[in-house]
């Protein structure tokens, strides 16, 4: 969350430090809009910032899933569910809305959907008992042997999931 009066970010309640990926992810193309509306470079610049600290972070992530949960004072992810619903949405979501929104001048949103779309194809896309249904599902982080970590399938699928399919349309439209 961001408090535009102080200029903050505000976090949880109970973990100052915790953020949902979804919310640091959620207002890009507002700020985006409101820098271009405004003329006003800002918030744009503070727009990209916010991307870079995600895109930096994705780099550590085998998967190339984000999970839920970053830690806002650090700027890396913290082992957390990995889910397209909530508390993720938003950042796969504004990928390619970001790409569009700048006439498909800046690959890095473009590359950054195509290779979240790629790990979300190999890892949350399953296929129905009778394969003529498809769902996708969201991976809980579980400790295993030793203290290793693996991850746990949930054939569970939140409403917020919705996005997924206009932005798989939109990236098949033709310019």
């Amino acid at each position: 969350m961001v408090n535009l009066h102080e200029k903050k970010g505000v976090g949880e309640e109970y973990q100052k430090w915790l953020v949902s990926t979804a919310e640091a992810a959620t207002l890009q193309l507002e700020f985006k809009y409101l820098a271009h509306l405004t003329d006003n470079d800002e918030c744009w610049v503070k727009a990209e910032k916010v991307m870079k600290v995600i895109k930096d972070a994705l780099v550590n992530i085998e998967s190339g899933l984000a999970p839920i949960y970053m830690n806002a004072e650090q700027g890396d992810f913290i082992t957390s569910e990995i889910r397209l619903g909530s508390r993720g949405d938003s950042f796969y979501e504004y990928l390619l809305k970001q790409y569009l929104q700048t006439n498909r001048t800046e690959e890095v949103y473009l590359e950054m959907y195509e290779n979240t779309m790629d790990s979300i194809r190999a890892n949350l896309v399953r296929k129905g008992i009778n394969k003529h249904s498809t769902y996708t599902v969201e991976l809980l982080p579980q400790r295993v042997n030793k203290g290793e970590m693996s991850w746990k399938v949930s054939p569970k699928q939140d409403h917020l999931v919705c996005f997924l399919a206009g932005s798989l349309n939109a990236r098949c439209r033709p310019k």
